[in-house]
């Protein structure tokens, strides 16, 4: 072998993982405590206060017209289908699946498939519980919630939030893959991370 040529390092071994852990953990602090400098957007606020008062009517308009338990998971899952038309069409092209194929997926096998993934199983849930509850209303930063902390939640380690956010997300767990603990307060959370750095998490 030519001296300048080096037999590629295997990064399973040590002290590689060790090093990997240690740099995300780093990152993550510096993102956490080092928020970047906000960007206003008035389309954005204003696109998400009609998401809002989009589901925050469904959810009046079912509890008025009497709509069975059992249809609001149904409910749920097509306004999750609407949110996420443009990002289902963008896979599908990018896999080049046919519309046929892609339809057929849609109708027998998608929701069962969302089951198994960590952020949208918990996003759905999420929808579907709040749709269930006509008296919790829907605030433009909901939106923003339910996104991210259910991409935390299903991803990450720990995650903390608000009070109802993270009822809404421990509720979830029974139906989403196993994902972070959830926290309401950040003492506790600090207790959550020592626990992951003790048994070697």
């Amino acid at each position: 072998m030519s001296p300048l040529r080096r037999e590629p390092e295997d990064l399973s071994q040590a002290p590689w993982p060790e090093a990997s852990r240690r740099v995300a953990c780093a990152v993550s602090i510096y993102s956490t405590l080092v928020e970047p400098e906000r960007l206003e957007s008035a389309e954005g606020e204003d696109m998400a206060e009609r998401w809002a008062a989009k589901h925050h009517v469904l959810a009046l308009d079912m509890r008025e017209r009497g709509t069975a338990k059992k249809d609001i998971p149904d409910v749920a899952w097509a306004m999750l289908l609407s949110d996420l038309k443009h990002e289902i069409a963008e896979a599908a092209m990018g896999a080049r699946v046919s519309v046929a194929d892609a339809m057929k997926w849609l109708e027998n096998d998608a929701l069962n498939d969302l089951a198994g993934m960590p952020y949208l199983a918990r996003h759905y849930e999420l929808i579907r519980q709040r749709l269930s509850n006509a008296d919790d209303r829907w605030e433009g930063n909901d939106l923003t919630d339910v996104n991210f902390l259910a991409c935390a939640a299903g991803y990450a380690d720990v995650v903390v939030g608000e009070k109802k956010m993270s009822e809404y997300l421990r509720r979830a767990e029974a139906r989403a893959p196993v994902g972070a603990s959830v926290y309401r307060m950040l003492p506790d959370a600090v207790v959550g991370l020592e626990a992951f750095s003790v048994s070697g998490h």
